[in-house]
């Protein structure tokens, strides 16, 4: 299956013709990293949960040309208190988009800021390694668009700027988003990226994202996967942090064929800070799997890490999550930590943290647990007039709760938490217990 999948990225590639000024080169060196690797089969130790073959097997990777027409309120995620930036199929819709100038910020179509000769172009593919990242490198290969957002020096960025990435296509082809963010010296900024689909959609999404922080920055991001049916998705976020930077970051996926989430994050300056949460559902027959990576590299950065989530029916989760402190990060402070609540008989998760320590002078933790819902809070719950099944979604619900309440911005955790209502099909019922 691996070569008849490497030929369709073959001819997908050839057949995307002709490329912008300067993007040979790019275009070229994705190309070769791709066949030299090939794409990740269960042999390889990264993906030995993972079969996504199997699921590309019905996709092709060629780019199909967007509806021209859609209606995105239902996607909103911050009411009208967010800067807008829409694409379908992986192409920008300035129709669809709704940014409001603001000096804070500045944003640039991908291929013009490439093609400007700013000096500033060195930085693209420079945060993200293509050496074991397939996929970052068929995304090198294959993307026709995306966006650059720059934060200004000095600059505070009120309303979130979201990017929304919509899947619309129901004939199995592909789109390759690509979003490279700089959060300048000393700005503070939220950035959403955020992955729906149209309806009937079952295409293949291989996203890519680069995220430059400058010293003394604060960036949140949040990355939500709402994706659903047939889609498969093969995601990659990948982070440079400079001294003193800060990055919040969050993650919720949910409800499509395939998922696959690969965090990276470098602590390569003193006293950098990350804290990334995730809540993860799924049910039916869906695939998620979650791998994190954070490399301490300079001494005095702090790293927090907690995944919660839930696997259903005949679902199957994954979590790795690996921190490496490499020989000079002395004084490094790290916690990783997995906790998941099997749901059935017949749904399974497969949980790894990994600590890699070369210096003696750190503190370090690290976690996992799966388990079920305890049979005595159920019956707690039911002795207060509670039913069976709604007792099972609120005990499910308050295990991730704590984790969408750790979102500092009131209307985006509102958001997540509707989602999290409305997966569990009980959402009336539940707002009216919550409510006594």
């Amino acid at each position: 299956m691996s070569n008849s999948l490497l030929d369709r990225c073959q001819s997908a590639i050839t057949q995307s013709g002709h490329c912008a000024a300067g993007l040979d080169t790019i275009r070229q060196t994705g190309t070769d990293s791709l066949f030299q690797q090939g794409l990740p089969t269960r042999k390889w130790e990264t993906w030995k949960y993972t079969d996504i073959q199997q699921a590309l097997a019905d996709k092709h990777f060629t780019v199909n040309e967007p509806l021209q027409s859609l209606c995105v309120d239902p996607w909103r995620v911050a009411g009208s208190g967010e800067q807008l930036f829409v694409f379908v199929n992986g192409l920008f819709s300035q129709q669809l988009s709704n940014i409001q100038p603001d000096p804070s910020f500045r944003f640039h179509r991908l291929l013009d800021w490439l093609g400007g000769n700013n000096g500033q172009s060195s930085l693209f593919g420079s945060i993200r390694p293509l050496e074991k990242q397939p996929f970052a490198a068929l995304n090198d290969a294959m993307f026709r668009d995306g966006m650059v957002i720059e934060i200004g020096e000095g600059q505070q960025v009120d309303q979130p700027l979201h990017v929304l990435f919509i899947n619309a296509d129901n004939q199995g082809g592909s789109m390759y988003p690509r979003l490279l963010i700089k959060a300048g010296r000393n700005s503070r900024a939220q950035v959403i990226e955020h992955y729906v689909s149209h309806d009937g959609a079952n295409g293949f999404t291989n996203a890519l994202t680069e995220l430059q922080l400058e010293s003394d920055c604060r960036l949140e991001h949040y990355r939500f996967n709402r994706e659903s049916g047939d889609t498969v998705h093969a995601g990659g976020v990948h982070v440079r942090h400079d001294q003193n930077s800060e990055l919040q970051a969050f993650s919720y996926c949910s409800g499509n064929k395939m998922t696959r989430n690969d965090l990276r994050i470098n602590l390569a300056a003193p006293r950098a800070h990350c804290q990334i949460n995730g809540v993860y559902l799924c049910s039916n027959k869906e695939h998620l799997d979650n791998h994190i990576s954070i490399e301490h590299i300079a001494e005095s950065c702090r790293s927090e890490c907690l995944f919660k989530g839930s696997a259903g029916d005949h679902a199957r989760a994954v979590f790795n999550g690996r921190i490496h402190i490499h020989p000079h990060a002395q004084y490094s402070d790290a916690v990783l930590y997995s906790k998941n609540l099997l749901l059935s008989p017949h749904a399974e998760i497969d949980t790894k943290p990994e600590l890699e320590i070369y210096n003696d002078n750190v503190k370090a933790a690290h976690g996992a647990t799966v388990s079920q819902i305890d049979d005595q809070q159920i019956h707690y719950l039911r002795s207060r007039g509670i039913g069976l099944d709604d007792a099972r979604t609120l005990l499910n619900y308050a295990f991730v709760n704590d984790v969408v309440h750790r979102i500092d911005n009131a209307a985006l955790r509102d958001s997540v938490n509707g989602w999290v209502l409305q997966y569990f099909n009980k959402a009336s019922a539940l707002r009216g217990i919550l409510a006594q």
